[in-house]
């Protein structure tokens, strides 16, 4: 059996995801950007971009109220105005 991680690391692995899974749909993009968001704090914007794109397969009501819970709680840092 492999180990789980295969001597990647943590950042390793979450660029695979984002370079894949992310691009699937709003639920994948909002869980890949909240890795990016706290693997590398200085990606914060590009993180907060992937997380509010409408133009991902199965956008819905559901996953917009998640995105908008994620900003609320402070994922993302502060968002008061977009730059």
């Amino acid at each position: 059996m492999w180990p789980m991680f295969q001597g990647r690391s943590a950042q390793t692995m979450a660029e695979a995801y984002m370079k894949k899974s992310a691009e699937e749909s709003q639920h994948a993009a909002l869980w890949g950007a909240r890795g990016m968001r706290r693997l590398q704090p200085a990606r914060a914007p590009e993180a907060l971009k992937l997380a509010t794109r409408l133009d991902l397969p199965e956008v819905s009501i559901q996953g917009c109220v998640e995105v908008l819970e994620s900003l609320r709680d402070g994922d993302f840092g502060p968002c008061e105005k977009e730059t």
